[in-house]
């Protein structure tokens, strides 16, 4: 782990770089890729997201940190909450409150308490129980939009998997 120095240089970058979320979430970008590598390895937790491409052509190409899970939240926000300004400290604590509250109020949070108690999704009234029953009832409407408008589904069809491939393309190594 990191030491007070270092938590002190990265509470600094997340104070003015940084993003707090309400539900327990923080995360940095940056187009100083060494910078926020740093980060990552300096703290030992989060994420390092290596130079996500600008969805412009004239921007720089961006870097992020990012610590998403609750417990390792929390270590950080204990670690950074010394060295943090009044308005993040304020947006730190009602972070923390939530991400230690017994009930969850994210939504991110709130999908593993839609089930029903056999373990099936809960959905609202009306819609189907199973994920099985889900993808039936996705299927019957396909099945009835291929049988209306053959020609547009293909054409359709034949988009996603173009788009499809060039995203796996894109995200393949280049050696």
């Amino acid at each position: 782990m990191a030491t007070d120095t270092e938590w002190a240089y990265i509470a600094g970058i997340i104070e003015g770089e940084g993003w707090i979320g309400k539900c327990g979430a923080m995360t940095v970008q940056m187009t100083d890729g060494d910078v926020v590598r740093k980060l990552h390895v300096m703290s030992g937790i989060g994420t390092y997201v290596e130079g996500k491409k600008p969805k412009s052509g004239n921007r720089k190409t961006v870097h992020e940190w990012g610590v998403y899970g609750r417990n390792e939240f929390l270590v950080l926000a204990e670690a950074i909450r010394p060295w943090m300004g009044k308005r993040r400290l304020e947006r730190l604590d009602a972070a923390v409150a939530t991400a230690t509250a017994k009930v969850p109020r994210c939504k991110f949070e709130n999908q593993n308490r839609m089930r029903n108690s056999d373990g099936s999704r809960y959905i609202k009234a009306g819609g189907p129980q199973t994920v099985e029953e889900q993808r039936e009832r996705w299927r019957a409407r396909k099945r009835a939009q291929v049988a209306a408008d053959p020609e547009r589904f293909r054409e359709y069809d034949r988009k996603w998997r173009e788009k499809r491939r060039l995203q796996r393309a894109s995200s393949q190594p280049q050696l």
